[in-house]
């Protein structure tokens, strides 16, 4: 079996590294690059200092300028170059098999253990990619607790009829069926050399490298990667009035067309108000029983609790 490590660059809570750190070491997970993208005074208030979560295995650390001077050579600019920078030196120090490389609200689906999936990766394949299954709340789930949902919608291609009968007016938001990210997140290996480790492939030699886990081998589908695009009504909530407050320029055009364009529906349901925000972020990440019948139906949505 295949030994593998996780990195991500995140500016989290304590509850939701503490979530994060608890799940993979549940999946035995050598070690855990945690580069946090900020102070940390609130982990240390909840007993979550770098020096107490080396103790399970997990290397916190700050990134300030110094950090990324050292480590990656100069402080990257934006948060894509952060990312990637990131994911190079999680690379550089990985001591496992395999290193993977992901985002604080995303969790592998071990349907097959890990360990085992990567066993039946090929030599010559140095980036494996496993596709994502975006988190949505049933009709009776409440939007208000985190991590609450329990459906998950599998990327798929669909016409724009079939999303405009599907999600309405919205349906054009969406690309391979989901808001979120469709391309997934990888596992690349130790000790290859790549030009470039980005957040979802690999580049050596100015091409794409990173290989689908189901063209691999059709079994191998069934790992699959949770991804809480909204944690809940609240979470999502700050995580779309963040970019109006603190407004960027760049970091906006790094966003692809369809984020600015949820930003765009976000400001226009705060401006109204009441019960708008909420009715909008359920319209993204809530499922009707229409919906859900149309999508199981298909193998297109399914059920999963992943967290007690």
């Amino acid at each position: 079996m295949a030994s593998f490590s996780v990195v991500a660059l995140m500016k989290e809570e304590a509850a939701i590294i503490r979530r994060f750190v608890t799940y993979y070491m549940g999946l035995g997970a050598e070690e855990i690059f945690i580069l946090h993208d900020g102070p940390i005074d609130h982990l240390i208030a909840a007993d979550m200092s770098p020096q107490k979560l080396a103790e399970q295995g997990v290397r916190l650390h700050v990134c300030d300028d110094a950090f990324w001077q050292r480590e990656a050579g100069s402080v990257p600019e934006h948060l894509e170059h952060r990312l990637r920078a990131a994911f190079g030196v999680g690379h550089k120090w990985c001591k496992s098999d395999w290193l993977l490389v992901c985002d604080a609200d995303e969790f592998i689906i071990d349907r097959m253990p890990v360990q085992i999936f990567l066993g039946h990766i090929p030599l010559e394949i140095d980036s494996v990619i496993v596709f994502p299954a975006e988190a949505v709340w049933g009709p009776d789930e409440d939007i208000s607790v985190p991590f609450g949902s329990t459906w998950f919608r599998r990327p798929v291609e669909r016409s724009r009829a079939q999303n405009f009968w599907l999600y309405g007016p919205f349906g054009f938001l969406f690309r391979k069926g989901l808001l979120g990210h469709a391309l997934g997140k990888q596992f690349v290996r130790r000790g290859a050399k790549f030009d470039l480790i980005h957040q979802h492939y690999a580049i050596r030699d100015g091409q794409r490298i990173s290989v689908p886990a189901r063209r691999i081998d059709p079994k191998l589908a069934v790992v699959e990667l949770a991804h809480f695009d909204a944690i809940s009504y609240d979470r999502w909530y700050e995580k779309f009035r963040r970019p109006l407050l603190n407004y960027d320029p760049v970091a906006m055009r790094e966003r692809s067309l369809r984020r600015r364009i949820q930003i765009s529906l976000f400001k226009w349901a705060m401006r109204l108000g009441g019960a708008m925000p909420a009715r909008l972020c359920r319209a993204f990440y809530g499922l009707s029983r229409r919906q859900l019948r149309y999508l199981q139906k298909r193998e297109e949505a399914f059920q999963l609790r992943l967290f007690d």
